[in-house]
């Protein structure tokens, strides 16, 4: 498939990604969601751990209707649409999932990881928001609560929060952060 030469976020009311090698780097290519991508190409996305002062880690139950992962716990996550930074997708998924506004330059940087097509930059974001301020987007997100470490650790050894292949190496980082 070639290359479209659309540029911006939203062609004709479809969301399109940006092409990247396997480094992250842009190509300069974007290509429609949905499509499969080509093999050895890559796309963006972001996984924000939200942590409030208490070390807790805040989670949401992804709605029944979601395409990936319904009904499971996780963490706000997203793919990046093309023309946005990572840290950019990251604030956006913030605050369309949670209603939680931030600013690209909170978000700590805590590794990148590649899983199949996927090039995932994870963020720290250092939070107090009590769950009574979250405004979930309903398609999304059905439910948020905080857990300590040990619970998400446990939550996840049970299948029930989505187990994240970073897990331990990103707890050790963030609690060495939060101190």
């Amino acid at each position: 498939r070639s290359c479209p030469k659309q540029t911006g976020r939203f062609c004709n009311a479809m969301e399109y990604w940006d092409i990247c090698d396997a480094t992250g780097k842009p190509t300069g290519c974007i290509w429609p969601k949905g499509e499969p991508f080509p093999l050895g190409m890559y796309h963006l996305a972001a996984e924000i751990w939200v942590v409030n002062k208490n070390g807790e880690i805040l989670i949401q139950r992804r709605a029944a209707g979601c395409e990936i992962l319904p009904g499971v716990w996780g963490l706000t996550t997203g793919r990046i649409a093309a023309g946005e930074s990572t840290r950019q997708g990251a604030v956006r998924e913030l605050w369309e999932e949670l209603g939680i506004a931030a600013q690209p330059e909170e978000l700590v940087p805590l590794l990148r990881a590649r899983r199949t097509e996927l090039i995932w930059d994870v963020y720290l974001l250092r939070r107090d928001t009590p769950l009574s301020a979250l405004r979930l987007q309903e398609e999304e997100v059905a439910e948020a609560r905080w857990v300590t470490p040990d619970i998400f650790r446990q939550m996840a050894a049970t299948g029930e929060l989505y187990r994240y292949p970073e897990l331990e190496d990103v707890l050790g980082r963030v609690k060495e952060l939060c101190r």
